[in-house]
Formats: C-alpha cells, structure tokens, sequence
C-alpha cells in the first residue's frame, strides 16, 4: 500500500526491521520478510540477522546467515555477525568454526555506513568512525541518549 505518494522500497524495509529487530520482534521482522513485495536483498538480510544477535536468536540466525553466504559466498559479514551470536550465547565451539572459515576463506565484513543530508551536505558515516568533522558534538549526543 502507498501511503504519502511514497512506495516502500527495499531500504524502508530494511529499517523497518531493523526497529522491530531492536525492540525485540524477532519472529514479527521475519514474518514481514516473507511478506515483503520486493526481494530482500543483503540489507534485510543483514537487519535481520543483527536482530538476532543482538536478541541471541541462534537458530534463526544460521538460517538468515546461510541464506546470505548463498547469495553472496564472498561477503564475510554473516560470519562475523553469526559468531557474534554464538559468542553471546556462549557457544565458543561454534564462534571458533564461524571465525576459521571466514580466515579461510580470506573474507572480511565491510564497516558499516550510513548517510544523512543536513542543509544541502550529505554526512557520512563510517561504524567507528573517529575521523569525521564533528566527532565530539556526535559522540556526545549518543552518550546523552545511551543514558535514558
């Protein structure tokens, strides 16, 4: 449905599972995969298996990352985030396997960016990022919100 002349595209999606990710709807941001009209694609994907590490959601979570290492055997960021689930939970067998086969492999995750416009100039910004002009103005909002 088209609401404000605005069709949901594949990134609405993805943040919109994201947020329910983060607010712990596991189970509700899959069933929304599955009902999305547009394919998935690797920022769902990656929205929803951060969602499970972060509500260590195991099982779910090697389904999300074997349905992203088929789609993309070169892209090294389901086994980082997988092995961040096993480590939550604990399970360092299975962190160690995830860990050597991304090294054999010889694959690594990309940092993840993001972008926002503000008066006309996009800012960029990098995951740990510390080089951006107005780092200490950024962190010093995060802290303040970390805080409620």
């Amino acid at each position: 449905m088209v609401s404000y002349g605005i069709e949901p595209r594949v990134e609405h999606y993805g943040c919109l599972i994201d947020m329910l990710g983060r607010a712990g709807f596991v189970a509700e941001a899959l069933k929304l995969v599955g009902r999305m009209p547009v394919e998935p694609g690797p920022v769902v994907w990656s929205s929803l298996l951060s969602a499970c590490r972060n509500q260590g959601e195991a099982s779910l979570a090697e389904i999300v990352a074997k349905n992203m290492i088929e789609s993309d055997p070169n892209n090294g960021s389901p086994y980082v985030l997988l092995s961040h689930v096993y480590g939550k939970l604990g399970r360092w067998d299975d962190f160690r396997i995830a860990k050597k086969v991304m090294m054999e492999k010889k694959l690594t995750k990309v940092a993840g960016t993001s972008w926002i416009e503000i008066d006309g100039y996009i800012h960029k910004f990098v995951s740990g990022d510390r080089f951006h002009l107005k780092t200490k103005e950024i962190y010093a909002v995060l802290d303040a919100l970390s805080s409620f």
